[in-house]
Protein backbone atom coordinates (compact mmCIF):
# COMPACT_ATOMS: atom_id res chain seq x y z
CA UNK A 1 0.00 0.00 0.00
CA UNK A 2 1.78 3.38 -1.12
CA UNK A 3 2.27 5.99 1.44
CA UNK A 4 0.16 8.76 2.29
CA UNK A 5 1.72 11.06 4.57
CA UNK A 6 0.48 14.67 3.76
CA UNK A 7 4.29 15.80 3.19
CA UNK A 8 4.31 14.54 0.25
CA UNK A 9 0.51 13.63 -0.92
CA UNK A 10 0.67 15.78 -4.03
CA UNK A 11 3.72 13.46 -5.65
CA UNK A 12 1.56 10.36 -5.06
CA UNK A 13 0.31 7.82 -7.75
CA UNK A 14 -2.66 6.06 -7.64
CA UNK A 15 -3.64 3.59 -10.47
CA UNK A 16 -7.28 5.71 -10.40
CA UNK A 17 -5.18 8.68 -11.93
CA UNK A 18 -4.97 9.21 -15.16
CA UNK A 19 -1.50 11.10 -15.12
CA UNK A 20 1.08 11.51 -12.85
CA UNK A 21 1.90 14.42 -11.20
CA UNK A 22 5.46 14.85 -11.50
CA UNK A 23 7.51 16.39 -8.71
CA UNK A 24 10.14 19.83 -8.93
CA UNK A 25 13.42 18.36 -8.85
CA UNK A 26 16.41 21.02 -8.22
CA UNK A 27 19.32 21.41 -10.66
CA UNK A 28 20.95 19.90 -7.76
CA UNK A 29 19.02 16.60 -7.37
CA UNK A 30 19.41 16.26 -11.14
CA UNK A 31 23.00 16.34 -11.37
CA UNK A 32 23.48 14.01 -7.78
CA UNK A 33 20.62 11.59 -9.58
CA UNK A 34 23.22 11.39 -12.77
CA UNK A 35 26.68 11.56 -11.11
CA UNK A 36 25.28 8.37 -8.80
CA UNK A 37 23.58 6.78 -11.06
CA UNK A 38 19.44 6.96 -10.40
CA UNK A 39 16.97 6.72 -12.97
CA UNK A 40 13.93 8.91 -12.61
CA UNK A 41 12.04 6.19 -12.57
CA UNK A 42 13.86 5.64 -9.02
CA UNK A 43 12.94 8.35 -7.75
CA UNK A 44 9.20 7.59 -8.49
CA UNK A 45 8.97 4.89 -6.94
CA UNK A 46 10.86 6.27 -4.21
CA UNK A 47 7.76 9.16 -3.68
CA UNK A 48 5.35 6.12 -4.18
CA UNK A 49 6.51 3.69 -1.92
CA UNK A 50 9.06 5.34 0.29
CA UNK A 51 8.95 6.09 4.17
CA UNK A 52 8.92 8.90 5.17
CA UNK A 53 11.20 10.51 8.26
CA UNK A 54 11.23 14.57 8.93
CA UNK A 55 15.17 15.86 9.76
CA UNK A 56 14.10 18.41 12.32
CA UNK A 57 15.36 20.86 9.92
CA UNK A 58 12.06 21.55 7.58
CA UNK A 59 13.00 19.08 5.31
CA UNK A 60 11.25 15.25 4.84
CA UNK A 61 13.64 12.43 4.13
CA UNK A 62 12.09 9.67 2.22
CA UNK A 63 13.74 5.87 2.03
CA UNK A 64 13.45 3.22 0.26
CA UNK A 65 13.82 0.57 3.18
CA UNK A 66 13.21 -3.27 3.30
CA UNK A 67 9.61 -2.56 3.71
CA UNK A 68 8.92 -0.54 1.22
CA UNK A 69 10.95 -2.75 -1.24
CA UNK A 70 8.27 -5.65 -0.24
CA UNK A 71 5.65 -3.37 -1.15
CA UNK A 72 6.80 -2.70 -4.19
CA UNK A 73 7.18 -6.24 -4.87
CA UNK A 74 3.79 -7.40 -3.92
CA UNK A 75 2.77 -4.49 -5.70
CA UNK A 76 4.46 -6.13 -9.10
CA UNK A 77 5.54 -3.05 -9.98
CA UNK A 78 9.28 -4.60 -10.37
CA UNK A 79 11.53 -7.34 -9.21
CA UNK A 80 14.30 -8.68 -9.16
CA UNK A 81 17.53 -6.40 -10.12
CA UNK A 82 15.31 -3.70 -10.09
CA UNK A 83 14.57 -4.06 -6.70
CA UNK A 84 18.10 -4.34 -6.13
CA UNK A 85 18.86 -1.26 -7.58
CA UNK A 86 16.19 0.69 -5.68
CA UNK A 87 17.39 -0.64 -2.27
CA UNK A 88 18.82 2.18 0.00
CA UNK A 89 17.50 5.01 -2.13
CA UNK A 90 16.56 8.12 -0.14
CA UNK A 91 15.37 11.95 -1.24
CA UNK A 92 15.40 15.00 0.69
CA UNK A 93 12.37 16.77 -0.17
CA UNK A 94 12.18 20.28 0.94
CA UNK A 95 9.79 23.12 -0.06
CA UNK A 96 7.52 20.73 -2.34
CA UNK A 97 10.97 19.43 -4.47
CA UNK A 98 13.34 17.18 -4.69
CA UNK A 99 16.50 18.41 -3.16
CA UNK A 100 18.65 16.01 -3.66
CA UNK A 101 19.17 12.06 -4.02
CA UNK A 102 21.35 9.16 -3.05
CA UNK A 103 22.36 5.65 -1.92
CA UNK A 104 22.05 5.35 2.45
CA UNK A 105 25.33 4.14 3.63
CA UNK A 106 25.02 4.20 7.38
CA UNK A 107 21.77 4.17 9.16
CA UNK A 108 19.19 7.01 9.72
CA UNK A 109 19.33 9.00 12.54
CA UNK A 110 16.48 9.35 13.82
CA UNK A 111 15.77 11.40 17.10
Amino acid sequence: MPNTNNALSTFRWTPAMDSFMEPIVTRHARARMQQRGIARSHVDFLLEFGREYHDHRGAVVVVLDRSATRRIARSGAASGIQLDALRGLYAVIGNGSVRTVGHRTRRLRRH
